[in-house]
């Protein structure tokens, strides 16, 4: 995962500021977990790794907006999910 602004929340847990280039990455995640995280999260838009990525833009464009605010978390420096603070 490339990293441009990382905030340590111990020494395994961080929280890392999105970036497109993780798409891939992140929907694999979800994509490998997919029946458990639909009992939470509405998946149907989220077909393919390109789902995924115009996802982040939106909440890159949301940042920019002061409406959203899409983190990842990282575990040991590898990607595990995110959170999504929005208005």
């Amino acid at each position: 995962m490339n990293v441009t602004f990382t905030h340590m929340v111990d020494a395994d847990i961080s929280l890392v500021f999105p970036q497109l280039s993780a798409a891939e990455e992140l929907f694999s995640l979800i994509d490998s977990d997919r029946q458990r995280i639909s009992q939470f999260l509405d998946l149907d838009h989220t077909k393919t790794w390109l789902d995924e990525r115009e996802f982040i833009k939106t909440k890159l464009i949301g940042y920019a907006e002061g409406t959203d605010f899409l983190l990842f978390m990282a575990f040991n420096q590898q990607l595990c999910g995110c959170i999504d603070i929005h208005n």
